[in-house]
């Protein structure tokens, strides 16, 4: 677990330009959108190698596989001491997920452009001129 968030804090960068193919942690201030341009083409965009999400499904996979009440379908026996210790992992897990912010909604920050609507502001409607059509009640009026 360990060598998964270091990899994540490491930050190594790769070009997206497959020419190129550039493995750097360090970046110009030159964007294009919203990624640093890769110093060695100049056509690409660096974009992180392992991202947050990279790290979040490996934790959720971690988690997964120490949770052993979602594997008590299975018929084995498990000692006591292994199921401790599988235990202590879940909890290591839960411990750097709670750490994470990655799941979170923040819907003050979601939000934050909305203004509220008051008693007193109208909402104006438009009025849309549709063509009339006639519609045929029974086959005979076709």
């Amino acid at each position: 677990m360990r060598s998964f968030i270091t990899r994540f804090y490491q930050n190594w960068l790769v070009c997206d330009d497959p020419a190129c193919n550039q493995n750097t942690r360090c970046y110009t201030h030159v964007t294009s959108g919203r990624r640093p341009v890769c110093m060695r083409c100049k056509n690409g965009t660096l974009v992180r190698q392992y991202t947050e999400r990279d790290l979040y499904d490996q934790l959720s996979y971690f988690q997964y596989m120490f949770d052993l009440s979602k594997h008590q379908h299975k018929n084995v026996t498990i000692s006591p001491e292994v199921s401790a210790a599988y235990h202590v992992l879940r909890e290591t897990v839960d411990q750097q997920l709670e750490k994470s912010a990655y799941c979170t909604i923040a819907l003050s920050k979601l939000f934050a452009g909305w203004k509220p609507l008051h008693q007193d502001e109208i909402i104006p409607q438009k009025k849309i001129d549709m063509p009339t059509v006639q519609v045929a009640a029974t086959l005979d009026d076709i």
